[in-house]
């Protein structure tokens, strides 16, 4: 089942019934994973939520921390988050992946398992596949045993990140 969501709770049968959730967030200007649908094995629930139009990434972040922390309060595992990424490569929107990312991050490896998703589609500036690749390697120092951080993006080359940027990134919930 896929729904998008501002937030509000989920309901609690279903919430105890499943357990499990994906979590999909998409930037303004970021296009749904064509695949998505292949990864879901084992969380039968996807909460979508999207950056609307001129919504502050500050906002969509806030929206995110806030989806996590109930679903965590509900006992809920979030068993994969995707972030659908735009081309932008600003200061502010590679913090606002990395607060994200490392929130994720926090919550799966309490849970000891999970796998968080930078996804980029074709035709995005090429600077964007190394900067995403780079922070899933940064992420990726963050997580626990059974946490996987990984990139889906539409070409593979070398790239670049400034670790301190994840590493000055607030701390997440949990």
């Amino acid at each position: 089942m896929r729904r998008e969501t501002e937030s509000p709770p989920l309901d609690s049968a279903k919430a105890t019934a499943s357990g499990n959730v994906a979590i999909v967030i998409i930037e303004a200007g970021g296009r749904w994973p064509l695949w998505l649908e292949e990864v879901r094995i084992g969380s039968p629930d996807v909460e979508t939520l999207v950056q609307h139009g001129e919504e502050p990434r500050a906002e969509l972040v806030a929206r995110v921390m806030t989806r996590l922390r109930t679903l965590l309060a509900q006992g809920q595992q979030v068993q994969t988050l995707v972030l659908a990424c735009n081309g932008a490569t600003d200061r502010n929107s590679l913090i606002a992946r990395a607060q994200i990312g490392k929130a994720a991050v926090a919550a799966m490896s309490k849970q000891r398992e999970g796998q968080v998703l930078l996804t980029a589609h074709q035709g995005l500036p090429e600077l964007v596949a190394p900067i995403l690749s780079k922070l899933a390697a940064s992420l990726q120092a963050y997580a626990t045993a059974g946490v996987n951080v990984g990139t889906s993006v539409g070409q593979s080359v070398s790239g670049f990140w400034a670790k301190q940027d994840i590493a000055d990134a607030p701390d997440c919930p949990g």
